[in-house]
């Protein structure tokens, strides 16, 4: 009587076994639970909390990618905006033919002055926008480069960054405007490149404003002589 009983529970078994045969398989996520469970077991925290299979699937699914669809500029800046027309001066210096960005802004009211305003290490002419519609608004002609190395001005592989070489490109770029006589301002690095403008240019310097500079000593004047690349 026994032995029937027990082949009649085997044979049910069977049947059940075959009738549902995935409630019954093992899965990456069940492995995991019972990894975790048996985990549990063996340290004796009573703490612990088994992850429910729904969990271990999610976990083990791939994190969803970054999304990365914010804008994206070209190596001069290309696409993004600037307060005004951007035009170019070319020009070659050290030997290599380089292009300037700028902007020169016209006053519906002109006062007969010009404002030449020249940007910080981390910044770009697009920088001074709130600044250019204000001197503008004044009747000040105001014109904004980008420095060689900078935004949307060329970026050469070998070059002397010096503020000598930087000033002689921004008095290159106003000659060929026909600006002899300006109020020049600077902020941050910009200052230290205003001040060696008017250091160079004196007379061609009505007015020397520094907004936030750094580096105001002078070291050239302390003996250290300045040649360019091209001399």
């Amino acid at each position: 009587m026994n032995f029937r009983r027990e082949s009649l529970f085997a044979i049910l078994s069977a049947c059940a076994l075959v009738a549902a045969p995935g409630a019954f398989a093992a899965t990456p996520a069940s492995g995991a639970v019972a990894g975790s469970a048996a985990s549990s077991g063996r340290s004796g925290g009573s703490g612990g909390s088994l992850t429910q299979p729904g969990s271990a699937a999610t976990s083990a699914t791939p994190a969803a990618a970054v999304d990365n669809s914010g804008p994206a500029y070209g190596p001069e800046l290309q696409g993004f905006n600037y307060p005004a027309p951007v035009e170019q001066y070319d020009f070659t210096s050290q030997g290599v033919a380089l292009h300037m960005a700028y902007m020169d802004i016209t006053p519906d009211h002109a006062n007969g002055r010009t404002a030449v305003l020249l940007h910080g290490k981390n910044f770009c002419a697009a920088t001074w926008d709130a600044t250019i519609h204000r001197l503008s608004d004044a009747g000040y002609r105001v014109i904004a480069p980008d420095q060689i190395g900078f935004c949307k001005s060329s970026k050469p592989e070998h070059y002397q960054y010096s503020f000598q070489q930087l000033a002689r490109n921004t008095h290159a770029l106003l000659e060929s405007l026909g600006v002899t006589d300006a109020t020049v301002i600077g902020h941050s690095t910009g200052g230290m490149l205003a001040i060696r403008y008017a250091l160079m240019y004196p007379h061609e310097t009505q007015q020397l404003v520094l907004v936030n500079p750094i580096g105001l000593e002078d070291w050239k004047a302390k003996g250290v002589p300045s040649l360019s690349v091209d001399q």
